[in-house]
């Protein structure tokens, strides 16, 4: 239920009202008027004393329809706030998840912006694995924007603008490699799928060499790279590819020429 607004600026209104932004943000120490370190008893006379204020019953004598409904969300929070922190298990299960949910403003943005931002990505990383690929464009360049610091985020982000057949070639194939450059520049070349990344854009644009330099430099980091032991063992198979088709064409050629060997 959305926050409405309340006129009356009496005392339960302006309970109410303060207790309400606490509902908000689910702060049940706050919302029990208690400090995270508050004893049981403290707990118990805290909740106690609120629900005197704001019992529906008490409301309805001194409120209006707007302030009563308000009113009734609030006592509905501490009643369950109390029955949380009133139980020694469940009370340390709500310390340990919210261990450091209550930190200044700006730190929580920053944090709920990365979670948001993972959460972007995985929807992202489904939509490739199912080859939606403008889709996928546009989960990263959310995640990207969430979080412009998380290298893989830019890397997957030039991926799928690689595969994105619904943009113009040549744009397309440039922002990508804008991306992931950037992902490998910001990763400081130390993260094995970044680089593989990178170089499944050069294996598009046909330079083999810059592709062949990349996957060295993921094996390095990752000897065991299956996408990099793949890509190798197809360059391999191509060289060898071109080496007997050389000397199928040379043989051929002898032979018209009525040279022997």
């Amino acid at each position: 239920m959305a926050l409405q607004s309340i006129n009356s600026d009496s005392p339960l209104a302006n309970l109410v009202k303060q207790k309400r932004a606490f509902v908000e943000i689910q702060d049940l120490y706050e919302l029990l008027g208690v400090p995270r370190d508050a004893t049981q008893d403290a707990i118990r006379a805290s909740y106690f004393s609120l629900a005197k204020l704001l019992h529906p019953d008490v409301v309805a004598r001194q409120a209006d329809n707007l302030l009563q409904q308000e009113a009734a969300v609030v006592f509905k929070a501490i009643s369950g706030a109390y029955g949380i922190l009133s139980d020694r298990r469940r009370r340390s299960e709500y310390d340990r998840l919210h261990a450091d949910g209550f930190a200044p403003v700006e730190d929580r943005t920053k944090r709920d912006a990365a979670s948001e931002a993972k959460i972007f990505a995985h929807k992202g990383s489904l939509l490739m694995d199912r080859r939606a690929y403008a889709e996928a464009d546009a989960c990263f360049r959310k995640a990207v924007e969430l979080d412009p610091t998380n290298a893989s985020y830019q890397s997957d982000l030039g991926l799928a603008i690689m595969n994105n057949e619904t943009l113009p070639l040549g744009p397309r194939m440039e922002e990508a490699k804008t991306w992931l450059e950037k992902a490998v520049e910001l990763s400081k070349r130390e993260k094995p799928d970044i680089l593989f990344a990178l170089s499944q854009y050069f294996k598009l644009k046909g330079e083999t060499n810059a592709q062949r330099r990349l996957l060295t430099e993921t094996l390095r980091l990752n000897n065991r790279h299956i996408g990099a032991q793949r890509e190798v063992r197809l360059l391999a198979m191509r060289s060898r590819g071109q080496v007997d088709l050389f000397e199928s064409i040379k043989k051929w050629f002898d032979k018209v020429s009525g040279k022997k060997k």
